[in-house]
């Protein structure tokens, strides 16, 4: 019986926590950064994408010159962080893994694929 709830209460916990790397890409994702992306749409090509903690849920806000879009089904796992943002009835999938203060990674809409880097600001 002790097994059992042991067991059970270890299991439980397992899927509560985070691995160590993904809780310290958090801690280093949360701030604004600034991409310039020449191959967008002009009204896209310019823009900061802010990373916050709200409660326990980790989220996204891309801002643009004339939208700020928010990003959902956000999964930070290592070093990589994914979302996507609703642009233009459109979904954009964005794939990212940060390297210091620069995250590099690709913006696919609608199958086309497009090279993204933004650099930390704040």
């Amino acid at each position: 019986m002790i097994k059992t709830v042991l067991v059970s209460f270890m299991v439980a916990l397992a899927t509560l926590v985070q691995p160590e790397s993904s809780i310290e890409t958090k801690k280093s994702l949360i701030g604004v950064w600034e991409y310039n992306q020449s191959e967008f749409p002009y009204e896209f090509q310019k823009g900061k994408v802010t990373f916050f903690q709200q409660g326990k849920e980790f989220k996204v806000k891309v801002k643009m010159d004339y939208s700020a879009l928010e990003g959902k089904k956000v999964v930070v796992e290592g070093d990589a962080v994914s979302f996507q943002v609703d642009i233009d009835y459109q979904t954009a999938y964005v794939k990212l893994k940060q390297e210091g203060s620069t995250l590099k990674g690709n913006v696919n809409v609608d199958g086309e694929w497009f090279p993204l880097e933004l650099k930390k600001v704040k």
